[in-house]
């Protein structure tokens, strides 16, 4: 699962679903905010994260009465993005959305990191959760995870899957399916669910792992096809697509 969260200090990230949170803030100022303020983003444009941050600070700027500008600040496994908050003036105008890689991943992970997890933000909520998708190219001769099993132990190594980063959630779903099926594919990690989806796409990988909202429109257009889900249950969201377990 993907856990898209928000987390702050003194409000260092947010959400509308942050306005709870932001209310005793505003009690005690109720001119804030005065300037325009910045959603970081720490994954390319066109992701699902992007998409979610995009969407949502339309509704907080026309609830806050200021522009919520948007900044695209990826790399290193969210690191890089996640720092620049961390970093920034803890007023309450810079915010980052983000998904568990950089609060629970990272962690686990990477001995040094530039911001501390627990410390250095203050968590708002959950926006919300999505399983990840199996995804492969039209060209590939499978439909489902049984058929994809028996191709890529017919072709030990020859296979690749791509994900949006190295220690992300889509990377580490694809080394449990490989360890659950025993099967040895080739792991490319890219900086974001766009440029992954893109070469997808292209066909320069053959599957991939993302989220169902990156998915979604390329799967109706016919230019990737969904072999399966990452969660204990199929979703609504994705008729006819089952699990992978």
């Amino acid at each position: 699962m993907t856990t898209t969260s928000l987390g702050r200090k003194a409000i260092r990230t947010a959400a509308l679903a942050a306005g709870l949170a932001i209310a005793p803030l505003l009690a005690l100022a109720q001119d804030f905010p005065q300037r325009p303020l910045t959603l970081v983003v720490p994954y390319p444009a066109g992701g699902a994260t992007d998409t979610l941050a995009r969407i949502l600070s339309k509704s907080m700027a026309a609830k806050l009465g200021q522009p919520v500008i948007v900044e695209n600040k990826a790399g290193a496994g969210t690191t890089i993005g996640a720092a620049a908050v961390a970093n920034a003036a803890p007023d309450g105008y810079t915010m980052l959305i983000s998904s568990n890689t950089t609060f629970t991943i990272n962690p686990a992970l990477k001995s040094q990191l530039p911001y501390d997890p627990l410390k250095s933000f203050e968590s708002i909520g959950i926006l919300g959760t999505s399983p990840l998708v199996l995804l492969a190219h039209p060209s590939v001769k499978t439909n489902t995870v049984q058929e994809l099993v028996a191709l890529a132990k017919g072709q030990p190594g020859k296979l690749s899957f791509g994900s949006f980063g190295a220690g992300t959630t889509a990377h580490f779903a694809g080394e449990m399916f490989k360890a659950m099926a025993s099967v040895d594919i080739l792991h490319v990690p890219y900086k974001g669910s766009a440029p992954a989806m893109q070469d997808l796409i292209g066909g320069q990988i053959p599957l991939s792992f993302d989220t169902n909202v990156a998915a979604m429109p390329q799967i109706k257009a016919g230019k990737v096809k969904a072999i399966g889900l990452t969660s204990a249950k199929p979703t609504s969201l994705m008729p006819g697509v089952p699990t992978i377990a």
